[in-house]
């Protein structure tokens, strides 16, 4: 059995997952949590006893043994809204500004290619679209926005892991690099994710969990506790979910989400014909087991794609809970889509 369920990670100790760095010695920190982090820690507390994988052929035989398929974890927005049944608050780049709210461009764009309406184009010179990455969800009906955490810094001195002193420039000083964290705080930032997992995952994180993640953890960081907030079978999410979309196909349009890293776009072609899309790609790298597993020209979370749909309501909600064939794909959440996300329906 199956469930779809709805998480919370509640930073303990400050947050430092590096992204791409920075000039000279400045470590970024995402302003995220990777669902690879996450899955990582909950696999190998789940299998601390065990004698751990030592080939990637022997690691897709153990991860063959679970199901657990989670997004990456995003800043939490309002908690009133929050369901499994909804997406998390997704990086979107297809929004813009009118009149101080946000907006989602996407059907608009997509309309003005089905019908060649002119008027839509005067609507959108109307809108201000320079607002950037937002992670974004609906409430009341409006568009609202998920405040990423702020960012700190500190510095330290580079050591010799042997014997633990500085190690000493040209210039006879130790070298120095500069950390960018999130700072837990006196109240620790907390994000939330999706995810389908099995029976024995459920039970094993049901309870709450404290693990570590990301980088420098011996120096006091990445100490998290993950939680559960809703569970669902798959039965019942497939039936709520089924009814959701068929309510939103009657107009036409069929917004495809992004919600992790899409490998591929080529299958969506079987849902319908592409009206629009507005999507980011890059080559993303994840460390395993001693080395690299590459995804290339991957989509971007936050993509947004809008078709005339050709399939129905049952065969997208099925899509949603379909994790990948290829288990480390489903340990690094890839793959992960949601179907007509309110946000693109809020009447502007």
């Amino acid at each position: 059995m199956s469930y779809a369920i709805l998480g919370f990670v509640e930073g303990i100790e400050p947050i430092a997952i590096m992204g791409k760095y920075g000039r000279g010695a400045f470590y970024r920190t995402l302003d995220y949590i990777p669902s690879s982090t996450i899955s990582g820690a909950i696999i190998s507390a789940l299998r601390s006893k065990e004698r751990q994988p030592q080939s990637l052929s022997e690691l897709r035989k153990e991860l063959m043994r679970n199901t657990l398929w989670i997004s990456h974890a995003y800043p939490i927005g309002n908690e009133k809204r929050l369901s499994v049944f909804n997406p998390p608050p997704l990086p979107l780049t297809t929004l813009a500004m009118k009149d101080g709210k946000y907006v989602s461009i996407s059907l608009m764009a997509a309309k003005l290619s089905k019908t060649g309406n002119l008027d839509i184009v005067e609507a959108l010179y109307q809108l201000d679209s320079k607002v950037g990455r937002v992670f974004a969800y609906v409430l009341n009906g409006c568009i609202k926005k998920a405040e990423p955490y702020p960012k700190k810094v500190c510095t330290r001195v580079c050591l010799d892991l042997k014997r633990r002193t500085a190690f000493i420039g040209e210039e006879g000083r130790g070298l120095l690099y500069t950390i960018e964290y999130i700072d837990a705080g006196v109240k620790p930032p907390r994000f939330v994710f999706k995810g389908i997992v099995d029976e024995e995952v459920l039970d094993f994180i049901r309870e709450g969990l404290e693990l570590r993640i990301g980088s420098r953890r011996t120096q006091g960081f990445g100490l998290i506790r993950l939680s559960i907030k809703e569970e669902v079978d798959i039965t019942e999410y497939l039936e709520k979910r089924r009814a959701t979309i068929e309510e939103t196909l009657v107009d036409g349009y069929l917004t495809v989400d992004v919600v992790t890293y899409l490998r591929s776009d080529d299958y969506l072609k079987n849902l319908g014909r592409l009206l629009y899309q507005r999507v980011r790609r890059e080559h993303v790298k994840n460390w395993l087991l001693d080395r690299f597993i590459i995804y290339s020209n991957a989509v971007h979370p936050g993509g947004v794609y809008v078709l005339e749909p050709s399939v129905d309501s049952d065969k997208l909600a099925h899509l949603e809970v379909k994790p990948p064939d290829d288990p480390v794909a489903r340990l690094h959440g890839m793959d992960m889509l949601f179907f007509n996300n309110p946000v693109h329906f809020v009447k502007i």
